[in-house]
């Protein structure tokens, strides 16, 4: 099973990378590299007696994109992303907090994330602004609750099968690039993630969707076109 969800997240990279290429205009700069930092990640849901809070995490993979015209590209980020929330309260425990010194309680979930987004860049010299938004698609690689009660010991709950595989999500944001070399461009940006899909499998257990505020940076080298 590991291996079939392995080999579905590289189809998936190689099905993104593949579409910029072909969308890819004749002599159409291309530009590819690395892209990492802070996820600060949350969970939606209507679960009652269930409260949940923002939980910083991280995340790094590729940057690639392909110019269209002067303003206009089409970009992907293929990243391992890692998302999930504190749990603040809980249906029939109550506050997390209150139940001793050092109580927590956190789901913690991993993603392939496969965007593939518009990249709309201001026409100004220098540092650049611009503007990106698109759809993504997470392939989920894991999915873990972790809770330490009053004086218990810290424990750390599989629910990899409770959560469904693919979690289809809008991504909007901002960032700046710049040039400083030939072929070498740096930027950074902050991207917000809206998950559409329910990832409980069980619909009994509510309407839980993922949330995420990136604030990332990268490096892209020039590989090809203009």
């Amino acid at each position: 099973m590991r291996r079939m969800t392995t080999m579905k997240s590289w189809i998936g990279v190689g099905t993104t990378v593949a579409t910029l290429l072909v969308v890819a205009p004749a002599m159409a700069e291309v530009r590819v590299g690395g892209v990492g930092g802070a996820n600060l990640a949350s969970l939606s849901t209507d679960e009652a007696g269930t409260k949940l809070g923002m939980l910083t995490r991280w995340g790094a993979g590729l940057a690639l994109e392909v110019d269209v015209n002067e303003s206009l590209a089409v970009t992907s980020r293929p990243m391992f992303v890692r998302r999930g929330a504190e749990i603040k309260t809980i249906a029939g425990l109550g506050d997390v907090s209150a139940q001793g010194s050092g109580s927590f309680a956190r789901t913690e979930l991993d993603y392939i994330e496969l965007p593939v987004l518009l990249k709309y860049t201001l026409p100004t010299e220098g540092v650049r602004p611009y503007l990106i938004a698109g759809p993504t698609l997470g392939l989920r690689r894991g999915a873990t609750v972790v809770s330490k009660i009053g004086s218990a010991a810290e424990e750390r709950l599989d629910i990899k099968d409770e959560v469904k595989s693919t979690d289809w999500g809008l991504c909007a944001g901002a960032g700046v690039g710049s040039q400083i070399a030939d072929s070498v461009h740096i930027f950074a940006e902050g991207v917000y993630t809206y998950g559409l899909t329910n990832i409980n499998k069980n619909e009994v257990d509510g309407n839980t969707k993922n949330r995420g505020l990136q604030l990332r940076a990268g490096l892209t080298f020039s590989v090809g076109g203009r």
